[in-house]
């Protein structure tokens, strides 16, 4: 698990692609209770949010420890971009 947070962490988009072909859980939760999904809108990394909400396994509702999901992360940062991947993704 650690590998794949620092994977996330650094937004190798190819990377996640093909650990998520491979099978690696999308939701589970780091120290601060933070999904994937959720450390990826909070360092910003447009393309790895993509991969991620699109997934249809992705649980897009997931809280941390601070009960905030992907999009209020996303919002409060200020990520525009990820924030309409993420509503679009959620459709």
């Amino acid at each position: 698990m650690v590998i794949a947070v620092c994977i996330i962490q650094a937004g190798h988009t190819h990377v996640v692609s093909t650990l998520l072909a491979a099978g690696c859980g999308l939701n589970r939760a780091d120290l601060v209770g933070a999904s994937p999904l959720i450390t990826c809108a909070r360092q910003g990394h447009v393309d790895t949010t993509r991969v991620i909400a699109e997934h249809p396994d992705v649980d897009m509702e997931w809280t941390d420890n601070e009960r905030r999901t992907a999009l209020i992360v996303a919002t409060q940062l200020n990520h525009r971009d990820i924030v309409e991947r993420l509503i679009t993704a959620g459709q």
